[in-house]
């Protein structure tokens, strides 16, 4: 909109222009495998055989998961061979937690040029997750990788939207260092975290899930002690830090970035020595186990 000054002459004043908002995306059903083993382990008298022969059902996932159940991230003694075997000594939530993960690598497939940055992200904010959660022993490891690995799943449904336009964001993001959420907010009108969290809603994940992903970029400056989705935030919000500063998921390191400063490494206790630690053990560990997820999103 135009605006003249009339009050004394004076050139005429052009407001800033305001962003057109994107229309927000279809939200995505849940990847069908993944609801039905949702919904078969929502029932109490679900066993193992019923879980097997759901997941049996696609060769593919059942590969993908018999691979990430041989990863270190296990670290079982043995060679799994069978989804029984994977079934009962990994559990029934950890398989859960593999079969939405891999099956939501479906969506990442669909994000054109981006995919591999963003699976990458993924993946390396969900191993880093599971890392910290290990070491804190305050939320669970599967749900903190889970978190990690969906955290920005409302990036690439934006994506999925108008790719031009949300290239854009990747552009002031990647070549500029902007703040993603308020470049989102900028042009689109709105943010991933907003998004991701209405996603999360849709698929009736558990709730502190939910608010992992709408939180992990504005944790509230103190978190309340009992309430487990501000931890799991403030988790990924650390996990999204350090793969920030090693360059995973991006197109070089950021060496400046200051990893203790972050809210999630304030609100877990990583600052100074134990923050450098923490960086040591997440670059080795995403190297060790970041291959077992390498085709998990084709």
């Amino acid at each position: 909109m135009r605006s003249t000054v009339i009050a004394r002459p004076a050139p005429t004043v052009v407001d800033k222009p305001k962003p057109t908002v994107l229309k927000i995306p279809d939200l995505p059903a849940m990847p069908a495998i993944a609801a039905r083993v949702m919904k078969l382990l929502a029932d109490p008298m679900t066993d193992a055989e019923r879980l097997r022969r759901v997941i049996s059902a696609d060769p593919a996932l059942t590969a993908r998961v018999l691979r990430i159940a041989n990863s270190a991230f296990y670290g079982c003694p043995r060679e799994i061979r069978t989804l029984t075997t994977a079934i009962s000594v990994i559990g029934f939530r950890a398989i859960r937690n593999l079969v939405l993960g891999v099956s939501a690598g479906s969506l990442f497939e669909r994000a054109g040029l981006a995919k591999q940055l963003f699976w990458d992200h993924a993946v390396g904010a969900a191993i880093v997750s599971c890392l910290i959660a290990g070491q804190i022993r305050r939320v669970e490891r599967e749900e903190a990788f889970i978190a990690g690995l969906l955290h920005d799943i409302g990036q690439v449904l934006l994506y999925h939207a108008d790719p031009d336009r949300y290239r854009q964001v990747l552009e002031a993001v990647y070549n500029d260092g902007a703040d993603t959420v308020a470049t989102e907010d900028e042009i689109l009108g709105f943010n991933h975290t907003e998004l991701g969290g209405q996603v999360i809603h849709k698929w009736k994940l558990f709730e502190d899930l939910e608010m992992a992903v709408r939180f992990h970029h504005s944790l509230p400056p103190e978190l309340p002690a009992n309430r487990g989705g501000f931890t799991l935030a403030a988790v990924v919000n650390l996990a999204d830090q350090i793969c920030t500063r090693l360059g995973i998921g991006r197109r070089e390191p950021d060496e400046g970035l200051p990893v203790d400063a972050c809210p999630g490494a304030v609100h877990l206790g990583f600052t100074g020595p134990r923050a450098e630690e923490l960086l040591r053990q997440a670059e080795q560990t995403y190297q060790k186990e970041r291959e077992a997820f390498q085709e998990c999103q084709s």
